[in-house]
């Protein structure tokens, strides 16, 4: 089920001959949360051009080319007004850029992470790939040498401009809240009471991320056995590249792991067909982790699942008890139980947060950030 945005028409058709070029690092949650719903919005309804390619993409057609020189001529039909690049590095991220300066061609970078340095706890994987040195190089030369960056939280904003002091960057409209973009058929409260309001139904709880949050979950597992332990009536189930913890393993079918699916749309569905009765969001204290978005409390709500998530800086942008459930680091066994024995509690959790997600993360509001991106760009039709 697709809803449609309103948004300011004039806004949108003083910009109905702009052609744009994004090039993102792959097809991700993070390219999706920025770039599909809103370019889709655009592209359908008003006309902009837009094509899309990803670094596999761009590294096959490469290999076709003997001049890279055309590259940028060859990945659009013409020249484009605008070139994004979505986290992107390599392959041949510098030659890509120096053609857009030597076109005058208007050029964007968005970035949600701090990708200039890479912990080796996110691990082995992660590290080698956006961990290289030359990865990290590329990126940093489009940082420096792009019209305009958008960051996606005001601490990531904080340190990149240190980094890049002469930079102009812009900040909002991501991550994307996407509840109406999820087919669902049950009512809220028919969906969550069915599940059970009595401490004495099984409760199934969960953590959903990738492997870079290893040491994440590792932190609070000590918490997860103790309900487990405490309560025999519990399930605990992780879903994406994120392992189970082997500890857990010892409690046999209750607990399972959901293989990761890379489709983001189907990702959704089957998050809110998981049916949890809360998500988990631990985040250890770092300062790689402060630049995160809360996107996981996003996609949690959007799925009807209350969250209990650390109180870090990342989500203390949500109410305490309210919206969300901030979470002390000596917390997370009192604060599970309390979901466990007062779920019925959990039904206005979700209503405010669903509340809070929809008027400051809906597309309307990333159609806004675009639209101070096109101005700022003095992209329109005046400027073609």
């Amino acid at each position: 089920m697709i809803i449609r945005a309103s948004s300011s028409i004039d806004s949108v058709n003083q910009r109905k001959s702009i052609q744009i070029l994004l090039l993102t690092d792959n097809f991700s949650a993070t390219y999706y949360l920025a770039f599909e719903y809103y370019l889709n919005h655009i592209g359908s309804d008003y006309g902009i051009v837009i094509r899309r390619f990803c670094a596999k993409d761009i590294e096959k057609i490469a290999v076709d080319l003997s001049d890279l020189s055309r590259l940028i001529d060859v990945l659009s039909d013409k020249t484009p007004d605008l070139v994004i690049f979505n986290r992107y590095g390599l392959p041949y991220g510098q030659i890509l850029l120096e053609q857009c300066l030597a076109r005058s061609i208007k050029t964007v970078y968005f970035i949600d992470d701090y990708l200039l340095h890479i912990p080796n706890k996110l691990g082995k994987i992660i590290k080698n790939t956006h961990g290289k040195k030359e990865v990290i190089e590329a990126r940093d030369y489009l940082i420096k040498n792009v019209d305009l960056v958008w960051v996606s939280t005001p601490y990531l904003k904080q340190k990149l401009s240190q980094r890049y002091p002469k930079q102009q960057f812009t900040i909002g409209g991501y991550p994307l809240y996407l509840e109406d973009y999820i087919d669902k058929n049950e009512n809220l409260a028919v969906r969550y009471f069915n599940r059970g309001k009595k401490t004495s139904s099984k409760v199934v709880f969960g953590y959903m991320g990738s492997k870079g949050h290893q040491e994440d979950l590792a932190v609070i597992t000590p918490s997860i056995i103790k309900i487990l332990e405490n309560f025999p009536k519990t399930n605990f189930e992780t879903f994406g590249t994120i392992l189970m913890p082997e500890e857990l393993n010892r409690f046999g079918n209750r607990v399972k792991s959901h293989k990761v699916i890379t489709d983001y749309q189907k990702f959704l569905e089957y998050l809110y067909r998981l049916n949890w009765n809360f998500g988990l969001a631990p985040l250890i204290n770092s300062d790689f982790n402060h630049c995160k978005t809360s996107v996981k409390f996003l996609e949690y709500t959007a799925c009807n699942i209350p969250t209990l998530a650390s109180n870090s800086l990342v989500y203390q942008q949500f109410s305490h008890n309210q919206e969300i459930i901030l979470v002390d680091e000596n917390q997370w066994y009192d604060k599970m139980q309390d979901m466990i024995c007062h779920s019925t509690l959990t039904l206005d959790l979700l209503k405010n947060a669903k509340k809070k997600c929809k008027r400051n993360f809906s597309l309307n509001a990333q159609i806004s950030q675009f639209d101070l991106i096109f101005d700022s760009l003095q992209l329109t039709q005046n400027h073609l």
